[in-house]
C-alpha cells in the first residue's frame, strides 16, 4: 500500500536525522562540497518545506481544495 511504504520513508527519514546529531557543531556551518548548502542549511531547507506542507498543503488536500500552487 502507498500508504505503508510513506511510513517506512518518514521512519527511514526520522532515523537519519538521528544520525545528524553525532556531527560535530563546527562542521554544521561547512558547505559539504563547492558551492553546496551546509548542514544546517540543508536541514532548515526541509524544516521549512515540512512545516509549509504541514500548514498548507494538508489542510488544502484535508478540505478537498487540491494541492495549492506556489
Amino acid at each position: 500500500m502507498v500508504h505503508n511504504k510513506i511510513l517506512q520513508d518518514y521512519s527511514e527519514f526520522s532515523s537519519w536525522i538521528r544520525t545528524l546529531e553525532s556531527i560535530e557543531e563546527e562542521h554544521w556551518r561547512i558547505p559539504i562540497a563547492e558551492s553546496k548548502w551546509s548542514i544546517s542549511e540543508i536541514v532548515a531547507h526541509l524544516f521549512n518545506w515540512d512545516r509549509y506542507l504541514i500548514s498548507e498543503i494538508l489542510p488544502a488536500v484535508q478540505t478537498g481544495n487540491g494541492i495549492p500552487r506556489f
